[in-house]
């Protein structure tokens, strides 16, 4: 891999782990409007090393030795039915990434910085593997900041999932706030990361019981970002308890859910019927009642009431899966939509898709599934980011 590839390619991987954008964006058809390109800062390879600036993403080759925590395996706890069951039920735009699981299906329990950092510069190189080494789930939102995370009291190393959500949009502004969940591995100091923010100049206050720490946005950015955390880390909750850190402008809602005062996805099931089985799903992406800018009028695709995207570890899997008010609208957007399958293009160069693989559309009743298992590697990890073919 070259100089210019290797940029390209860590670029690519930063920006997938940027959450609610280009993947709930794709699902809407905004995918080319609204993708966010980082900026690279500097590429220098050599022999024993090599080190690469994007944005926020700093990967460092030989000579560290710092260790990190052991990810627990997940259990019958954790998953994505353990998300569904945190995350507020209004929410109609959901990213999930089960870290755990799929570093429990690698073999990779990140007990060292240097062979987590060999692993991402590996998979990189590599195209971001196949079949069952392909990093599914792995990258979540702080995988960008997981060197620059490692001496803080939480890093991405501690992250069993992480979920993003929002109320939704209206051709394109955001409707109501997000939030970001973590829940993190037992024993994870939360106090301690509580107490570190503090110390940056977050001000404390008691939410629902909780640790609250918040500022104006833009007013510690600058030392957040030297400190290490991401932006967004300006508007924190920790529950101890739980076992989770929730950023962002909702994140009492969040709150409200684990108390009881509010209904859960669990309880709503509003995605339910694009989700399908949750045992093995490391990865999901999530839409519901979207206003589609893009309606696909070239094709006469129909737009879906509900939309998941899904990579499931099992082989891994990757499935598209989309809910439509009745079984004739699935029937006509089916048929419109092999018609798209055979002149779609994805990523960055408009790669046409019926070129590195196949996507076997089926329909039943108002549901229409898309299998992507037949896409080769590069195109799978491309289209779990930025599903372009679920364009409505």
């Amino acid at each position: 891999m070259n100089e210019r590839d290797l940029m390209q390619a860590l670029e690519r991987q930063a920006e997938a782990v940027h959450p609610g954008a280009a993947p709930l964006a794709a699902m809407t058809g905004r995918a080319d409007t609204v993708r966010r390109r980082r900026a690279v800062g500097a590429v220098v390879a050599a022999a024993a090393a090599v080190a690469v600036t994007i944005g926020g993403l700093s990967v460092v080759g030989a000579g560290d030795d710092r260790s990190a925590p052991e990810v627990v395996s997940p259990g019958a706890t954790y998953g994505l039915d353990d998300a569904l069951a945190v995350l507020p039920g209004d929410s109609r735009q959901v990213e999930f990434y089960d870290q755990a699981a799929a570093g429990a299906r690698l073999g990779l329990d990140r007990s060292s910085q240097e062979d987590f950092t060999e692993f991402l510069l590996n998979d990189i190189e590599a195209g971001g593997g196949a079949g069952v080494d392909d990093p599914g789930g792995l990258f979540g939102p702080l995988t960008s900041n997981f060197e620059t995370m490692a001496d803080l009291p939480m890093s991405d190393d501690n992250v069993l999932w992480a979920a993003y959500g929002r109320p939704g949009t209206d051709r394109g502004i955001d409707l109501g706030g997000s939030y970001q969940v973590y829940r993190v591995t037992p024993g994870t100091d939360l106090d301690a990361v509580a107490d570190d923010l503090v110390e940056v100049g977050l001000k404390e206050d008691d939410l629902l019981g909780r640790r609250h720490l918040s500022s104006l946005p833009g007013e510690v950015n600058e030392v957040l970002t030297d400190r290490g955390y991401p932006q967004d880390f300006f508007d924190v909750v920790i529950d101890t308890e739980a076992d989770l850190l929730i950023t962002g402008s909702l994140g009492r809602n969040v709150l409200e859910v684990l108390d009881g005062d509010r209904e859960s996805l669990a309880d709503t099931g509003t995605f339910d019927d694009v989700i399908g089985t949750t045992g093995d799903i490391e990865l999901a992406s999530l839409g519901a009642d979207l206003a589609c800018i893009l309606r696909g009028d070239r094709y006469g695709l129909e737009a879906p009431i509900r939309t998941g995207f899904l990579v499931s570890g099992a082989e891994p899997l990757l499935t598209a899966r989309l809910a439509f008010a009745d079984a004739d609208a699935a029937a006509r957007d089916a048929e419109a939509r092999r018609e798209y399958l055979d002149s779609a293009t994805f990523g960055f160069d408009d790669e046409p898709l019926a070129g590195v693989g196949t996507a076997d559309l089926s329909v039943a009743g108002p549901a229409v599934t898309i299998d992507l298992s037949g896409m080769n590697s590069a195109a799978a990890r491309t289209l779990t980011r930025s599903p372009g073919i679920l364009d409505c």
